[in-house]
């Protein structure tokens, strides 16, 4: 906000939100998808803490996935210092979504979990 990058905007029935000055102009239609992998440690993450606890129970997350602007996915496995394989990417999304998306998730994934330690046996429950 310092910089001017972002505005405080008015959000129809859902109070304050943030916005990015430059689409400020954008339709809800214009605006592009997007998918962006959040650590538990996340501004965004710790606000809606609760509801992705529930939303995930019994799952170990490793990180969260915003999908669209909404926490749509988790990145799943098990933790340790070193490499570690991705057990999985579970999504919650329509029927279709989840395969004509595959690649913009898993590349928004690979951000932080490279090709040459890591590897992603699954995605939304199917095998790679």
């Amino acid at each position: 906000m310092e910089r001017e990058a972002i505005v405080k905007i008015e959000v129809d029935g859902l109070g304050e939100g943030f916005m990015q000055k430059k689409d400020l102009h954008l339709t809800n239609e214009e605006i592009p998808q997007s998918v962006f992998m959040l650590d538990n440690s996340d501004f965004l993450v710790r606000t809606e803490i609760d509801e992705l606890k529930e939303k995930f129970k019994g799952k170990e997350v490793l990180q969260y996935l915003l999908i669209d602007g909404e926490f749509k996915g988790a990145v799943l496995g098990h933790w340790r210092i070193g490499p570690h394989d991705i057990e999985d990417i579970t999504l919650c999304l329509g029927e279709e979504e989840p395969e004509t998306r595959k690649e913009e998730i898993i590349s928004a994934v690979r951000t932080g979990y490279s090709v040459e330690t890591t590897r992603i046996l699954r995605f939304n429950g199917e095998n790679l």
